[in-house]
C-alpha cells in the first residue's frame, strides 16, 4: 500500500506541474452554447451540519425544504466474494517507526450504503418542482481472517495497524422530479475508471445526458471551450466533472460538478416551465456531489 501511495503522489505532482498554467478546473462547453446560455453559480455552503444550509438561491430559482436522511448500511451476502492479503511491513516502518514484518489476510463481503434526500425548487415564488433522490453505494469491505507478524517495536502497545476500508465498486444516484402532474426520473451511475452513465425517463421530452470530463482554464468561473486543443485545455481523463443535456441536436443545459466551481448553464431559449425541471435535475446532481464528498 505505501508503494501505491508513493506512486500516486508522484503522479499528482507531475500532473500539477503539467497544468500549472491552468489552475481552474471546469467542463468543456461549445462557444455557441455558452453565448446562448445563462450561467447560474451554485455556491456550496461552508457549514453543512443543518439541512437548511443547502437551501440556496440559483439565479431566479430558490431551493427550499432540503431534507437529508441518515445513511443506512446493509450486508448483501454472507458469502465472501474474494480473499486478499496485504503486506504492512513498509507501512509500519514509515508511519509507526516499527521494524515489524506483517501480513494480513482478509475476506471481502459486499455491502450497500444508502442515503435519501429531497428538496423543492421554486421559480418566482410560484411554480414548484419537488425532487426525491437516493444515493446508493456498493462496496467490498474487509473482514480480517489471519495476521502473521514478527519484529521488534518501540513500546508494548501493538494495537496500531493500518486501516483497511475495502474496495469501492459503484455509486448510483436516482431521482424523481414531480412538476405539473408529470414525473421525470433520472439516474447517474459511477464506476471505477469510467465516465458516469446517465439515464433519463420522460417520454414527452426525450432528454439525452452526456458526461463531460474535466478541463482547465486560466480564469475562474468560466467553462472551457469544447474543441479547443488538448494542449490548451488538458483533460483529466475518464473522471466526470459535469454533464450536458440535449434534446436532439439542441443543447438545453449543463452543469459543473467540480467542487468550488459548481455552476449551471441554461439555454435562454428553453421555455420557463421546462427550466424549472432542468434546474431541479442539475441541482439534484450538484447536491449529490456535495453529500458524497
Amino acid at each position: 500500500m505505501p508503494t501505491r501511495v508513493t506512486i500516486i503522489g508522484i503522479s499528482l505532482l507531475i500532473s500539477a506541474c503539467a497544468i500549472s498554467n491552468f489552475s481552474y478546473r471546469t467542463i468543456p462547453l461549445s462557444s455557441e452554447f455558452i453565448a446562448s446560455a445563462s450561467r447560474i453559480e451554485a455556491k456550496a455552503p461552508i457549514r453543512r451540519y443543518k439541512d437548511s444550509f443547502f437551501n440556496i438561491e440559483l439565479g431566479r430559482f430558490q431551493v427550499e425544504n432540503v431534507n437529508v436522511g441518515k445513511s443506512s448500511k446493509s450486508k448483501l451476502s454472507n458469502k465472501a466474494e474474494k480473499t486478499t492479503s496485504e503486506d504492512n511491513s513498509l507501512w509500519n516502518f514509515l508511519i509507526y517507526q516499527k521494524v515489524k514484518f506483517e501480513n494480513v489476510v482478509y475476506e471481502q463481503f459486499r455491502y450497500e450504503e444508502s442515503k435519501n434526500f429531497s428538496f423543492s425548487l421554486i421559480r418566482l415564488g410560484q411554480e414548484t418542482a419537488d425532487a426525491q433522490c437516493t444515493i446508493s453505494t456498493l462496496m467490498l469491505e474487509n473482514n480480517e481472517v489471519s495476521r502473521t507478524s514478527i519484529g521488534v517495536w518501540n513500546d508494548d502497545s501493538d494495537d496500531r495497524t493500518v486501516q483497511h476500508f475495502g474496495e469501492w465498486l459503484s455509486t448510483r444516484l436516482s431521482c424523481a422530479i414531480s412538476h405539473q402532474g408529470k414525473v421525470l426520473r433520472f439516474s447517474k451511475l459511477d464506476v471505477v475508471n469510467s465516465l458516469s452513465v446517465f439515464e433519463v425517463e420522460q417520454p414527452d421530452r426525450q432528454y439525452l445526458v452526456e458526461a463531460l470530463p474535466a478541463v482547465y482554464t486560466e480564469e475562474p468561473r468560466q467553462a472551457g471551450v469544447a474543441g479547443a486543443s488538448a494542449e490548451q485545455y488538458p483533460s483529466d481523463g475518464p473522471i466526470t466533472a459535469g454533464l450536458a443535456v440535449f434534446r436532439g441536436d439542441q443543447q438545453l443545459a449543463a452543469a459543473s460538478l467540480v467542487n468550488g466551481n459548481n455552476a449551471l448553464w441554461i439555454n435562454q431559449d428553453t421555455p420557463e416551465s421546462e427550466q424549472v425541471v432542468l434546474v431541479s435535475m442539475l441541482y439534484g446532481l450538484v447536491l449529490s456531489s456535495w453529500l458524497t464528498q
